[in-house]
């Protein structure tokens, strides 16, 4: 085999390998707690892509109003952070599986 052809094997063989290792845009988007986009939208794609809505909200520390969304039955629910001063919303958790305790007393 001529060099020119070890060449070429050789840069296909890197943008193969870096193809297949790259994460997808949904891996990315789910294992990146820091990809913020307009509320609207997040609520939106939370609805349509996992069928979730809000479960319930609260306001943290930092003055941020923080969500939790959960399909039906919690097959899954995702937890995100809004900025007031931006109007953008960040996932900050996700999963499978919620399961909502009752209120019992116990400290």
């Amino acid at each position: 085999m001529g060099r020119g052809k070890v060449m070429v094997h050789f840069v296909l063989g890197i943008f193969l390998t870096a193809f297949l290792l790259w994460p997808s845009p949904v891996e990315s988007a789910q294992l990146n707690p820091r990809m913020c986009i307009p509320y609207d939208k997040m609520r939106d794609n939370l609805l349509r892509t996992h069928q979730e809505k809000p479960y319930g909200h609260g306001i943290s520390g930092d003055g941020e109003l923080t969500e939790l969304y959960m399909s039906p039955e919690g097959a899954t629910w995702t937890i995100i952070q809004i900025r007031p001063q931006t109007g953008l919303a960040c996932p900050r958790a996700f999963g499978t599986n919620w399961f909502a305790l009752e209120p019992n007393g116990d400290a």
